[in-house]
C-alpha cells in the first residue's frame, strides 16, 4: 500500500459503558423529539431536516440582559429623583448619568425580549466558564413582580413593602444555589457505535452517574450535541430523578442524513429543580465521533445482465504458475479432444479405462473501480446530490464484489479532493476499509482523474473488469477529460464501462430507495438501567 493507499480506520472516541444491577424503579422519563420543534428551547439551532411533532417548552432568558435591564432602571430612577455620580449637578455628569441608564436599559431589553442565537460551545471556553445561569421565562415575570415592588418601596418609602421583595427574592437566590447543587459531582458518558450507515437508525446511550453519597439529582436534562459542518443537532433526554450513588441511562435513536464525520459534544448538564425560575447549566467535554457510510443500495438485474455481457468481452486467460490453475470439480472417462495432460493415470490404472480431471473455470473477475467526483466550481443542489449518488452506487458495487467475489482482487480510485487509491485482495476483511474512505470522500473541481487513472493501469491483469463511474456530463466542457481517458484505455487494450452518475441514468442499474420518515431522531421507551 503506497503513500496514496487509502487510510485505516478511525478510532472511536466515545467510552464505553459499564452497566450496575439493573434498577427497576420506573425515574427516568425520556424526552426526545424532533430538532426543528426543539429550536424554541434551544434558541433556534441549525437543523438537518424537519418534521411535525410538536413541544412546549419556555425559553430561558440570559441573566446579563436582566442584570442591565436591572441596572438601567436603578440609574434611572437615581436620575430623576436628583442623585447623579459624586452628587454634582455639573451638565457633562447628568448627561454621562442619562446615557448610561439609558444605554443599560435598551441593551438589557433587547437582551431578554429578542433572546439570543445558540451557539457551539467552544472547548476552551467551556474549559473557562463551565457553570452558566440563566432566567426562565417564568423567574422573568417572577423578576418583574419584585421589581415593581421594590420601586413602590422606594418612591413610597415603605419598610413593609421593602420586607415583601426580600421575601421574594429569597427564594429566587435558593432556586439558583439549589440547582448548582444538583449539578456538582455528576458523570456523563455517552457510547456511540464508530460507524453507521447513512439513512439508518441506531441507538445512542448516555449515562448519568450521581457520586453524591447523601443528596439525590432531581430533573436533570442532559443535551447532547452532534455536528457536522455547518449542521448542529441537540437532542436532549431527561432524568426525573438520580439517587444518591445510583446510576440511570437513557437513549435516544439518530437517523443521520448527512454522509462523512460527525462530532459529538461537548455535553450540556442543565436543571430548574426545584422552582423552575432560575436555569442553571455545566458544560462537560465528553468527546466523540462517529463515521456515517454512504447508503448501501440494490443493484438491479439489467446491471449484472450487462456486467455479464462486459466479462465475456474480457480476455479470460490469466499467467498461470501450473498447468492446472483451475478449480477442480471432477473425475470423468476420457473423451475424444481432451488434452493428455488431463489424464489421472493412478484413476486410469484402477479402473483399466482413461480418466481426466475436469476443472471448473474461475469466472470471477478482478474489478477495478475508479470513481471521478467532478463538482464544478460554484455547485448547485443537483451536483452535490450527483456525488452522493456516485458514492452510494461505487459503495454498493464494490461490497457485492467484496461479497460474492472469489479469490479475486480489487483495485478502487477515488479523484476528488485528493487522488487515493487501495489494490488488494477482495472480501469481507477489505468492507469498513473502504467505506471509510467512501464516507470521507468530497467532490471537487480540480480531481486527478488521470493520475488515478494511471494507477489503475498498473493493475495489468487480462482478467480484469474496469468501470468508470463520473459525475461528468457530455454537455460539460470536461467531458473531453473522460474522452481522451477512454481513448487512452482502448489503445491500451484496457477499456473502462462508463457510468454517468445521473438519476436518469443510474436508474437502470440501482436503486437506493428508503421508504423511512426523514426525521433528525426521534424518541425510544423509557428504559431505567
Amino acid at each position: 500500500m503506497d503513500a496514496n493507499s487509502l487510510s485505516r480506520p478511525p478510532s472511536a472516541k466515545g467510552g464505553r459503558l459499564l452497566l450496575r444491577p439493573t434498577l427497576r424503579e420506573p425515574w427516568l422519563r425520556l424526552k426526545c423529539q424532533s430538532l426543528s420543534t426543539l429550536s424554541r428551547h434551544l434558541r433556534n439551532p441549525l437543523t438537518m431536516s424537519d418534521s411535525s411533532q410538536e413541544i412546549t417548552t419556555s425559553r430561558v432568558r440570559p441573566i446579563s440582559g436582566v442584570v442591565a435591564l436591572m441596572a438601567g432602571f436603578a440609574l434611572g430612577v437615581l436620575y430623576i429623583k436628583g442623585y447623579t455620580f459624586l452628587t454634582l449637578g455639573t451638565l457633562w455628569l447628568r448627561l454621562l448619568h442619562l446615557t448610561l441608564a439609558s444605554g443599560l436599559f435598551l441593551w438589557g431589553l433587547k437582551s431578554v425580549f429578542l433572546g439570543r442565537q445558540r451557539r457551539q460551545t467552544s472547548i476552551w471556553f467551556a474549559r473557562l466558564m463551565p457553570y452558566r445561569i440563566e432566567v426562565t421565562r417564568e423567574g422573568w415575570l417572577y423578576f418583574i413582580i419584585m421589581v415593581v415592588i421594590l420601586v413602590g418601596a422606594l418612591l413610597g418609602k415603605h419598610n413593609m413593602l421593602l420586607l415583601v421583595f426580600g421575601l421574594l427574592a429569597g427564594p429566587f437566590v435558593l432556586n439558583g444555589h439549589i440547582a448548582l447543587t444538583m449539578l456538582t459531582r455528576n458523570q456523563v458518558i455517552r457510547t456511540l457505535p464508530p460507524r453507521v450507515m447513512q439513512g439508518e437508525w441506531f441507538a445512542v446511550d448516555v449515562s448519568l452517574s450521581n457520586r453524591r453519597w447523601a443528596i439525590g439529582s432531581w430533573m436533570l436534562v442532559i443535551e447532547d450535541h452532534l455536528q457536522h459542518g455547518s449542521e448542529h443537532l441537540f437532542p436532549i433526554i431527561v432524568f426525573t430523578r438520580v439517587g444518591p450513588s445510583q446510576e440511570r441511562t437513557g437513549r435516544y435513536q439518530l437517523r443521520l442524513l448527512p454522509r462523512g464525520r460527525h462530532v459529538c459534544g461537548p455535553v450540556r448538564l442543565l436543571t430548574r429543580f426545584p422552582l423552575g425560575l432560575v436555569e442553571r447549566s455545566y458544560v462537560m467535554q465528553c468527546p466523540g465521533e462517529l463515521l456515517v457510510y454512504p447508503r448501501i443500495g440494490r443493484l438491479t438485474s439489467q446491471w449484472h445482465r450487462e456486467q455479464l455481457d462486459a466479462d465475456e468481452l474480457v480476455q479470460n486467460t490469466r499467467p498461470r504458475v501450473g498447468a492446472f490453475e483451475d478449480e477442480f470439480h471432477r473425475l470423468r472417462e476420457y473423451r475424444q479432444g481432451d488434452s493428455l495432460r488431463a489424464i489421472h493415470w493412478r484413476t486410469t490404472a484402477r479402473r483399466n479405462q482413461l480418466m481426466v480431471r475436469e476443472n471448473h473455470q474461475m469466472r470471477d473477475l478482478d474489478l477495478a473501480l475508479v470513481l471521478d467526483l467532478w463538482l464544478p466550481a460554484t455547485p448547485t443542489a443537483a451536483d452535490l446530490a450527483n456525488v452522493e449518488l456516485a458514492l452510494s452506487f461505487a459503495a454498493t458495487v464494490s461490497v457485492e464484489h467484496c461479497q460474492k467475489s472469489r479469490e479475486s482482487s480489487l483495485f478502487i480510485g477515488i479523484a476528488g479532493q485528493h487522488a487515493r487509491w487501495w489494490c488488494g485482495a477482495a472480501g469481507p476483511q477489505t468492507m469498513p476499509q473502504l467505506l471509510d474512505e467512501f464516507a470521507m470522500a468530497e467532490g471537487s473541481s480540480t480531481g486527478a482523474l488521470t493520475e488515478v487513472v494511471e494507477a489503475c493501469f498498473q493493475m495489468r491483469s487480462s482478467h480484469v473488469n474496469r468501470v468508470l463511474i463520473t459525475t461528468r456530463d457530455d454537455r460539460q466542457p470536461t467531458s473531453q477529460l473522460l474522452h481522451d481517458v477512454q481513448s487512452d484505455s482502448q489503445h491500451r487494450g484496457m477499456p473502462f464501462r462508463l457510468v454517468v452518475a445521473h438519476p436518469e441514468d443510474l436508474k437502470r442499474f440501482f436503486d437506493n430507495s428508503n421508504d423511512n420518515e426523514q426525521v433528525p431522531y426521534k424518541a425510544l421507551a423509557p428504559l431505567a438501567t
